[in-house]
């Protein structure tokens, strides 16, 4: 599963929900929380998706959940458990840290989702609330899920002992831990970009291990913003410092939490039959629901 939102966080919005099932893989459910449509409508999808991201007996195979499990506990009060994240997964498999999506999927010969297209945010920050959904979009969400499962698969095949029980460790921490930091917004680069971010981000992943924080481009907000999730002030202050920031002793923050309500709606992406909630059946092919 994957969520989709504008900027994707406690602070921003969760406006899809890719869904697929290990029984039908090659069937993907889009879950359209747009704020939009109907609220009793949305209150149920929203319920089915509770039920599904809090279920212990289900694993969710999910490609780095922090920001996912941050949106949806904050703005939804549903908690994500038992994930299998992909991310952590192709660490322990690769010892390399936070690759993205598409480069994990090459890496395993799954052939990456074509219809990513991240630049997009620069001409339309707003991108994932546009309604009604565009093929785009619809094969973009789609294209995130269809081949986690697979993945998962042969991520299992190649861990075994002590190398599972890691990886399965830092699956749990990916989507937890993120709950209990602060969020800092409306942060700029004072200095270069590029030597911020450094050779692949080695930067910013240096700075992360030393500081304790989680930093991340907001490209949806512009293209020199950022987003930083940290544990204390001293872990704030040195990012912030690294960003260019002059912060003095008498230097204060503060955690803005966004309080947007999304919508409803539910897209099949390709064939089948689902009921997500009560009362809500798809048939077909790109049908949106009611």
């Amino acid at each position: 599963m994957d969520c989709e939102g504008v900027s994707l966080s406690r602070a921003g919005t969760v406006e899809l929900v890719s869904i697929c099932f290990s029984h039908k893989p090659s069937v993907v459910y889009l879950v359209d929380l747009c704020s939009k449509s109907n609220h009793r409508l949305l209150q149920r999808r929203l319920s089915a998706v509770r039920d599904l991201c809090q279920c212990s007996t289900v694993t969710k195979v999910i490609h780095d959940s922090r920001m996912d499990s941050d949106a949806l506990y904050h703005l939804h009060s549903i908690n994500l458990v038992t994930v299998h994240d992909t991310s952590c997964y192709h660490s322990v498999v690769s010892g390399q840290e936070d690759v993205n999506l598409n480069d994990t999927l090459m890496a395993y010969n799954l052939g990456s989702n074509s219809s990513r297209l991240s630049s997009i945010y620069s001409v339309n920050p707003t991108f994932w609330a546009t309604r009604p959904l565009t093929n785009q979009m619809k094969e973009w969400a789609a294209g995130d899920v269809s081949k986690l499962l697979s993945l998962a698969k042969m991520q299992r095949e190649r861990l075994f002992g002590r190398s599972l029980r890691n990886a399965m460790t830092k699956s749990h921490q990916r989507s937890t831990l993120i709950l209990k930091l602060k969020l800092e917004l409306g942060l700029i680069c004072k200095i270069d970009v590029r030597q911020f971010i450094g050779s692949g981000g080695s930067n910013i992943r240096q700075l992360q291990q030393e500081s304790g924080a989680l930093v991340y481009s907001n490209q949806q907000a512009g293209r020199n913003a950022w987003l930083v999730y940290y544990p204390n002030k001293a872990a704030l202050v040195k990012v912030k410092k690294a960003m260019g920031y002059e912060c003095g002793t008498g230097w204060r923050t503060t955690t803005k939490i966004g309080t947007t309500v999304a919508g409803a709606g539910l897209v099949v992406a390709s064939g089948g039959t689902v009921m997500i909630g009560a009362g809500i059946a798809v048939v077909g092919k790109l049908l949106t629901a009611e």
